[in-house]
Order: structure tokens, then C-alpha cells, then sequence
């Protein structure tokens, strides 16, 4: 089973496996930390501690391909440890990936292992199976985005995904998938499982089965109870033990209203590396509010740039990806933000993408400054010049956030902006003069915000403005044609 979130069968048959497990709560990694933190004996609602882990600071990368020489000790190599990426070993690499995202290198080989078999594969590593080694990105049939194909890619992908879902338990909240610590929740075996741990919510996460092999006449062992068999396996031939060297994520204390006002209101980041301003062509202007056909406004902010070039989330959510006639290429990315204190969700939309780099099939985390696609004009703005359309929407709830289709046609309101539009005035716009330069322009369109506000009074700080390449000189105009503010140059300052 690849990376299984949904209702997918991973032993390949018609009828599911139903293991004979009861639900005990585990001790969240306090008392049994034999077997390297897996505990004497299974325990489907505690599978490792959470130490074992975050435990990132163990095992060199020398140490970690001397284990894939012998990983079974019967003197016949894993065939990873035979391959070469890009001049890399493959404990090199996961040694990387482990410092990157705080990860235990045993958990990225078990978890290794568990997905594709690779590490007890002997001779020839199959291509396939380092093109899909963790399945993270690969949609079980379908195989892997392009973005996260091949073995290098495939341990970033995972090691985020983890990251990304340890993330959000540490913030409170459950992961994408509906997992959290002590809450009971049904597997697709199905078996009720109460999560003691934080490693135990992520894995079901990733792996939504059970998998006990004495149950359900399976006969092999696979999910979970797979991942614990290796881990312990693992585990003895390492000699690994807890060394604590990790720690379960903690949530963050509640935020407190800013205390400087005028200052920014959040910490997010620019959208792009570099700003050249709004487009202005033929086809139309790219300014928040500009006439379009049919007597309808413009939703969002046409920003230009250079085909190709990267677009980032400016805060870490939950994105979804797709393609539409309209928008063409597009992503949407859902955060939670915090606005002098009060807690509200955005939802932006990126359009006309040349390309998403976000996975398919439903939401999938994301963190700050990740790369969600690159710049185009796909869609119905074929033959403008390249850009990214952008809008957001506030909203009171996660569930609302991710259920706001961004439809062009639909411009109600909701009281969340109306919400967000006093406070940012409050906090923000009327302490820096920051506003439109024609008086009669209004800060909101329906429920959406302009972009250029939001971005700015949130803290997203984009890069002076730029000349642009001499094949958009005639299709941009600079941001002080649209606003202007008291305090900074809209143009080349920021809050």
C-alpha cells in the first residue's frame, strides 16, 4: 500500500482483513520502551514511542548504509546499497532527510521497507520501486506526480508529509485525515483505535490499516502490524534503544493580539521570489476590482512574472489541487491565521498555473514557503502574459475554508470578513495609510479580500519592485499606480 489516506485495500484482494485487536491505550511512550520504543509486545494504539521517533540524532550516514550491506545479517546486501543517486548513497540520503524534517533514520527505513520493500530487496533495485519507494504523492493505481517521482524525491516527500502531520498534532489539532491523540477512530480493517501517541496518530495517518497477521486469515502481515514487525527487527540488528533525543510536539501557546500596531499582524511570507507588479495587457488589467466581461469585477490580483517561475504558500495548511477550463492549472491553499487575536481560516487560490506541484487526490499538508506550482497563463487566460491569478477568502472554520470553491460567479458575503475587514483597519490599514489611491475603490469584493492588503498587513513581505524582462515591459504596471500607504513605499518597502 502506497501512502494509503482513503479507501484503498492494500492486500489486493476484494475482502477486507479484520484483526482480532481490542482497544487498550497505550502509555504515549512513557513505560515500555523495549524494542528500540515498540513496546514487548503489539499494541495497535501505541506502536512506538514518540521519542523513537523524533530521535533524529542517531545513525550516520555511514552507519545507515552499513545496515543496508547486511540488513538482515545473513551477508547478501539490500540492493540500495548498491545504487547511486546522483553520486549519493542512499544513506546519505536519508541521513538528510532525517536532519531536515527531525526524524529517526530507523523510522524513514522501516517506514522504507514497509512501502515498497527495498530494503530487503536483493540484487537489482527495482526502478519502480525507487519511483514510488514511499508512495508520498502516488495515488494507490495511478503512480507518482512527476514532482515526486524517483527514490531522492520520494524520502523528501515522506519526510514532509511526517513533518507536516507531527506539525499539526503539535498545534492541537488532528491531521489531515482526522487522527489525533486520544481519540478513537476506526481503521479501514475496521478496528476501533485510540491513538495513546502522537507517532501512533501519524502513522495511521500515512497507513490507515491495522494489518495484524494472525487475523482475517491473512497471510502475510501488513499496515501497521508490518511497520511494528520491522521496526523491531531493525531496531535489534542497530542496537538502536530511545535515547530521548526527540520530544513529543507540544501545542503553542495562545497568541496574543500584536503590540505594536501599525506592525504586521501575522508572520506569512511572499508568494514569489521576486515582484515586478501587476499585469496590464491587451486582455485586460490585473488589479483586484477591474472590469471584466458580462458587467462581473475581478476576484483576486493578476501578479506577474516570468514563466515558470516558482509560487509558494505564504503559511502552512492544507492544499488541493485540479485543473479547470477557467482557472486552468490550479491550487488552493487553507490556514489558519491569526488576526489581532482572533482566529479565522483563509482560502486562497492560485490560478493559470503552468504547473501544480501539490499531489493529487484530496487535501494534502503543506508547509511555509512550499513551492505550489509555477507561474503561466493557462485556462481562459491563454495569450495573456505570464501570471499567477490570486484571491482569498476568510473564513470562521477549517471545514468552511475547505469547502470554498472560489467560484467566479458567486460574490456573497459572509460575517467573517466583515470580522476581518474591521480589524485590519483597526490594526493595519489605518495606522500605516494604507489603502487604495482612488478613494471610491472598496477593500472587499463579496467575501473576497484584496490580496495586496491581506498579503501585506499579514506580514508577506515580497521583494522590491523590479524591472521587468524586456518581453513583459509593456504589460505591467507598478503597485503605487494602485495603492499607496503613509508609512512605507508600496513599491520597494513593507511593513
Amino acid at each position: 500500500m502506497a501512502g494509503c489516506v482513503g479507501a484503498c485495500d492494500p492486500s489486493g484482494g476484494s475482502t477486507e482483513p479484520t484483526p482480532d485487536v481490542t482497544e487498550q491505550p497505550g502509555d504515549g511512550g512513557k513505560a515500555d520502551d523495549a524494542n528500540g520504543g515498540a513496546g514487548s509486545s503489539f499494541d495497535p494504539n501505541r506502536l512506538i514511542a514518540d521519542a523513537a521517533m523524533l530521535d533524529s540524532s542517531v545513525f550516520s550516514a555511514a552507519e545507515i548504509d552499513a545496515f543496508l550491506a547486511d540488513p538482515y545479517e545473513d551477508g547478501q546486501p539490500s540492493c540500495l546499497a548498491k545504487e547511486s543517486f546522483g553520486g549519493r548513497s542512499a544513506g546519505d540520503l536519508i541521513r538528510q532527510a532525517a536532519t531536515q524534517y527531525q526524524l529517526n533514520p530507523l523510522f524513514l527505513l522501516t517506514h522504507l521497507q514497509k512501502e515498497s520493500s527495498l530494503v530487503g530487496q536483493l540484487g537489482t533495485c527495482s526502478q519502480v520501486a525507487m519511483d514510488e519507494a514511499f508512495g508520498c504523492g502516488c495515488p494507490d493505481g495511478s503512480g507518482c506526480a512527476p514532482q515526486f517521482s524517483g527514490f531522492a524525491n520520494q524520502i523528501d516527500c515522506a519526510g514532509e508529509l511526517t513533518r507536516s502531520y507531527l506539525d499539526d498534532l503539535g498545534a492541537g489539532q488532528s491531521t489531515v485525515s482526522g487522527w489525533s491523540v486520544g481519540k478513537a477512530k476506526s481503521t479501514l480493517d475496521p478496528v476501533s483505535i485510540t491513538p495513546a501517541n502522537a507517532a501512533t496518530a501519524v502513522l495511521y495517518t500515512y497507513t490507515p490499516w491495522v494489518g495484524d497477521k494472525n487475523a482475517g486469515g491473512n497471510a502475510a502481515p501488513f499496515g501497521n502490524y508490518l511497520f511494528w514487525q520491522v521496526w523491531v527487527q531493525y531496531a535489534g540488528t542497530l542496537g538502536y534503544t530511545v535515547s530521548g533525543g526527540g520530544a513529543p510536539p507540544t501545542p503553542p501557546s495562545e497568541p496574543t493580539p500584536p503590540s505594536n500596531p501599525g506592525g504586521a499582524l501575522s508572520d506569512w511570507t511572499y508568494i514569489l521570489d521576486t515582484d515586478v507588479g501587476l499585469r496590464s495587457d491587451g486582455l485586460g488589467e490585473g488589479y483586484f476590482q477591474a472590469p471584466r466581461g458580462g458587467g462581473r469585477l475581478h476576484n483576486g490580483l493578476d501578479i506577474l512574472g516570468s514563466p515558470g517561475e516558482p509560487i509558494y504558500a505564504p503559511c502552512s495548511g492544507e492544499a488541493l489541487s485540479g485543473s479547470s477550463g477557467s482557472f486552468g492549472n490550479w491550487v488552493q491553499l487553507v490556514c489558519p491565521v491569526s488576526i489581532a487575536g482572533q482566529e479565522v481560516w483563509a482560502s486562497m487560490l492560485y490560478a493559470h498555473l503552468d504547473s501544480r506541484e501539490v499531489g493529487f487526490g484530496g487535501f494534502h499538508n503543506v508547509s511555509k514557503d512550499t513551492r505550489v506550482g509555477r507561474l503561466g497563463s493557462t485556462g481562459n487566460a491563454a495569450g495573456t502574459n505570464p501570471h499567477v491569478h490570486y484571491e482569498i477568502i476568510f473564513h470562521a472554520s477549517r471545514v468552511d475554508a475547505l469547502n470554498e470553491f472560489h467560484s467566479g460567479n458567486d460574490i456573497s458575503n459572509n460575517a467573517t470578513s466583515d470580522e476581518v475587514l474591521a480589524l485590519m483597519q483597526e490594526h493595519c490599514l489605518e495606522p500605516n495609510g494604507l489603502n487604495s489611491v482612488d478613494p471610491t475603490d472598496i477593500i472587499r469584493y463579496g467575501r473576497r479580500f484584496d490580496p495586496y492588503l491581506a498579503l501585506t498587513c499579514l506580514g508577506a513581505n515580497k521583494a522590491a519592485l523590479q524591472s521587468p524582462p524586456a518581453s513583459l515591459q509593456s504589460a505591467v504596471v507598478p503597485w503605487s499606480r494602485w495603492y499607496q500607504a503613509s508609512t512605507f513605499d508600496v513599491d520597494s518597502e513593507h511593513l
